[in-house]
């Protein structure tokens, strides 16, 4: 069940992307005829959320971002990009609003509806499946609430790179994002913060979810499956 009240999304698209560079930003690589990542991206949460409020934070190449986003989108540029990770530009999307609940998207991730209709609105959440499209990523522990325990690489079940946070741990989340020494952190080390501190993350798997976070081109031919 999906929000019916406006919800923000942040889609952090700041890095460089280094085995992609060539092809530019990475949310504007094409998937099919100028259909871009951050077009399926935007395509998707518009047809599952009213009026969502989405806040892009670019940073590599920014000015061709900027100019291919969709005007009603917020768009901020981390300048930092190159020194800092996409905790520093999750971090200034939230201080760009005062959202009680808001969703990160990464931005070079290529999905199907489910991955966001599938997730609980009722409590801070994420997702993870056994995929083989995700090896080389970051895995979830579960315990035995079916939360989040702990975050790490070389798990066989996968984060699928989605969070929806509110109460508790967005507040959470904004204290640790804000620290000045967390500015190289990549967002599931945050998210180990905020476990760590008592917050309760509620991971939810299922079979219906497709999803590829883009790194290689090779993922380009399997994102262009999902489509």
């Amino acid at each position: 069940m999906t929000k019916k009240k406006k919800i923000t999304v942040i889609i952090p698209s700041a890095g460089v992307g280094r085995r992609m560079k060539s092809y530019g930003p990475k949310c504007l690589i094409e998937l099919n005829h100028e259909y871009t990542i951050l077009d399926r991206q935007i395509e998707i949460i518009k047809s599952t959320f009213p009026s969502p409020k989405i806040i892009i934070v670019c940073g590599f190449e920014s000015d061709k971002v900027i100019s291919k986003a969709p005007e009603e989108c917020v768009k901020l540029e981390n300048e930092m990009h190159e020194l800092t990770n996409v905790a520093r530009s999750v971090g200034m999307a939230l201080r760009a609003t005062k959202a009680s609940e808001v969703i990160i998207i990464n931005g070079d991730l290529v999905f199907n509806k489910i991955a966001l209709t599938s997730l609980d609105y009722s409590t801070s959440c994420t997702s993870a499946n056994e995929n083989e499209n995700m090896n080389g990523e970051v895995g979830c522990i579960v315990d035995e609430n079916g939360n989040v325990a702990n975050m790490m690489y070389d798990l066989d079940l996968k984060w699928n790179q989605i969070i929806y946070l509110t109460g508790t741990e967005l507040s959470l989340f904004k204290k640790e994002v804000w620290k000045s020494n967390h500015k190289k952190y990549f967002l599931f080390e945050i998210l180990n913060k905020v476990i760590s501190k008592g917050g309760k993350i509620k991971c939810i798997s299922n079979d219906g979810v497709r999803l590829v976070d883009v790194d290689s081109s090779r993922d380009i031919s399997r994102a262009k499956e999902i489509i």
